[in-house]
């Protein structure tokens, strides 16, 4: 079964749409794991007595 045109453009669109959410998510876990590492540090340090 062939797919057609207007079909082959819109997985394209939405492969496209999937691939920029995907970046967004890896920012927003890159982020995330900084303000753990600061979190740990804070902690690291308070337990230490600094």
């Amino acid at each position: 079964m062939e797919i057609d045109d207007k079909t082959k453009f819109k997985i394209e669109e939405l492969s496209i749409e999937i691939s920029q959410e995907a970046g967004k998510i890896e920012a927003h876990l890159r982020k995330m794991s900084e303000l753990t590492a600061d979190m740990v540090s804070i902690i690291d340090d308070y337990d230490s007595g600094t």
